[in-house]
């Protein structure tokens, strides 16, 4: 039979035991340690005692050289009493940073919403011609082949003396009342293909001119120009080729346009033809699409054959301007979804985060509706460093609070 050796069986069950009571304490306390040690770290790099002033990157517990550059180390205090928010720099950091102060001041912001999208539809141009009225020499081309012309812009001159003369006796009729003798007349000079546009200038100026006048019906470009040196009734002498009307489906954030509608004017521009832009106007506002973007139909003339749908483009629209408020440069402003803040100078190498409210959003300058006051300073250039170091510094703070507990 087998002969177990009781006390000795009793002493193999205790150690085992002993072993099995202890397991936690020797596997357990590695990982206490090692999570209090990457605090520490965490901690040694979050708020470090010396730090390279060239290279921030390079920070160290203990004084030392950097092993970049060779300059020592610089030592950095935590100011006492400073917000969760707040953060000190010393001068030689802000050398390094580029850091870059402004005024919080008062003036004027033109709020100018940019939008990206797409070319959509562009409309096929429409040709027109201008026909003589009247037999006459041609005295004057004032315009050539190719070139862009607005309405009413002068084409040509022709030399028609009955033209000089029946402008002479309506302009006569005019001053003495004789209404219905000056709508007569004012018909025959119709005939001729004189202009309401260019007779509502003679009724104010009251010059007379020598020379009958032929101007563009409609904006556009010039396709074609008579060269003979004759004007006959009923010959073509001009012919303008319409711009052709384009819709770009834009996209901005709704925080940003919600101050833009309908009949707002901007320009359009397309990533192909750099430095070329066209005068357009915001035909159709749709706000807070999926809950944070507006869709805008802008509509624009180009000439044709320009633009094609699926071209890429975008636009800086015109919302409105505001006199003498309260405001910063654009580049101070730093955006998240659902709010705004800027990095504020407290004096010395002291910075602190303050949390703003945006207004009129213009290219160069933002309305400042809450959070500073005039007098402040803000910071332009770097913000984005110190922003993020005393969001680290913050968030250090909070790891290192002891947890509430709740009864």
């Amino acid at each position: 039979m087998f002969n177990v050796n009781k006390p000795r069986f009793r002493d193999w069950l205790m150690a085992l035991a002993w072993l099995w009571a202890a397991l936690p304490v020797v596997v357990l306390a590695p990982v206490a340690l090692a999570e209090t040690s990457a605090m520490q770290h965490a901690a040694k790099h979050l708020q470090p005692e010396y730090v390279c002033p060239m290279h921030p990157q390079v920070s160290r517990d203990e004084a030392g050289d950097c092993p970049i550059c060779g300059m020592p180390l610089e030592p950095v205090q935590p100011v006492a009493g400073e917000a969760s928010a707040s953060v000190s720099v010393s001068a030689a950091m802000q050398h390094s940073f580029g850091v870059e102060l402004v005024h919080v001041s008062r003036g004027p912001v033109a709020e100018e919403v940019y939008a990206s999208g797409y070319v959509t539809r562009v409309a096929p141009a429409q040709t027109r011609d201008i026909n003589s009225r009247v037999n006459a020499p041609i005295a004057r081309r004032h315009v050539q082949g190719g070139q862009w012309v607005q309405q009413d812009e002068v084409l040509l001159t022709l030399d028609y003396p009955a033209y000089a003369d029946t402008l002479k006796a309506y302009l006569d009729a005019m001053e003495q009342g004789a209404m219905q003798l000056a709508l007569d007349l004012r018909e025959q000079l119709a005939a001729m293909g004189v202009s309401d546009t260019v007779l509502a200038g003679f009724d104010e100026q009251q010059d007379l001119p020598d020379k009958l006048t032929i101007v563009a019906p409609i904006a556009g470009e010039i396709v074609w120009i008579s060269d003979a040196e004759t004007a006959s009734q009923g010959e073509r002498l001009v012919s303008i080729q319409a711009p052709a009307l384009a819709e770009a489906d834009l996209r901005s954030y709704s925080r940003l346009a919600r101050g833009v509608g309908v009949g707002h004017r901007g320009r359009l521009h397309v990533a192909h033809l750099p430095g070329r832009s066209w005068q357009g106007k915001v035909v159709e506002v749709i706000h807070n699409r999926a809950g944070f973007f507006s869709s805008l139909l802008f509509q624009v003339e180009v000439p044709a054959g320009v633009l094609e749908p699926g071209a890429f483009a975008n636009a800086y629209i015109d919302a409105g301007q505001r006199d003498q408020v309260l405001r910063v440069p654009a580049s101070a402003v730093i955006y998240e979804q659902d709010s705004a803040r800027v990095v504020r100078w407290l004096g010395g190498e002291r910075f602190d985060v303050v949390e703003v409210e945006p207004g009129y959003a213009g290219h160069d300058w933002v309305e400042i509706r809450s959070g500073l006051a005039e007098g402040d300073h803000v910071v332009t250039r770097a913000q984005f460093l110190i922003d993020s170091e005393a969001t680290l510094r913050a968030g250090l703070k909070r790891l290192g609070q002891p947890p509430v507990h709740q009864d």
